[in-house]
């Protein structure tokens, strides 16, 4: 029987775009084009660099805002800034509704969200997951154990918080390399590729493999 079922946040249950966060701070900027801060602050080696260091929890949130200040060679509102950073997901309605359905119906018990990210965006990530009417029973995230997927320290994290071992737990990720480092520790783990036009079929043929009703 499968008990848990772990579940990456972006691009899972929600899309993201991280060009929508250059959006946001090109209204506040308007100097700067969308093109010149989406090159700054998601595809520079320092703005990803900053990025990832706080997804790690190896800086402040009040940090990293100073410092992508300081690439963008502007002073930004605390409020406006935080409200730019968030603004990048949209809801996966149709996977949504499948983990709902799954725990309605019994075939897991738990759902538990395995993620990378930062303290603020994985706040906004929880509460648009939560509007959207599937309460998460836990969240394991990168800025809290302190490292990224691949680590396995992720996912000792993340059946630490199952408390079931890993034969009774599914991952469904979108990474490849995620799901192949989550199977090499004895989860069941399934690659959910987001954008592909066969991506929800795909999905549910697999979970059926598994033997849940998907």
């Amino acid at each position: 029987m499968h008990k848990i079922l772990f579940t990456d946040l972006g691009n899972v249950v929600l899309f993201f775009d991280r060009r929508r966060v250059a959006s946001g701070l090109h209204a506040l900027i308007p100097a700067k084009s969308i093109d010149d801060i989406d090159q700054i602050i998601n595809k520079s080696a320092k703005g990803i660099a900053l990025l990832e260091q706080f997804e790690v929890g190896e800086i402040a949130s009040e940090h990293y805002r100073e410092e992508i200040e300081k690439l963008l060679g502007a002073e930004i509102p605390a409020e406006d800034f935080w409200r730019a950073h968030t603004d990048l997901f949209t809801p996966n309605i149709a996977v949504l509704d499948l983990w709902k359905k799954l725990r309605a119906g019994g075939e897991v018990e738990k759902i538990i969200a395995v993620t990378d990210t930062d303290p603020v965006r994985l706040k906004a990530g929880l509460a648009m997951v939560e509007s959207c009417g599937l309460t998460l029973d836990g969240a394991v995230a990168s800025c809290a154990v302190g490292h990224r997927k691949p680590h396995p320290a992720m996912f000792s994290a993340a059946l630490a918080a199952a408390s079931v071992p890993a034969s009774q737990c599914i991952f469904v990720d979108d990474n490849p390399a995620y799901t192949d480092a989550a199977a090499g520790m004895g989860i069941h783990a399934v690659c959910y590729r987001a954008r592909e036009a066969d991506a929800h079929e795909l999905l549910f043929s697999e979970l059926r493999h598994l033997g849940l009703s998907a």
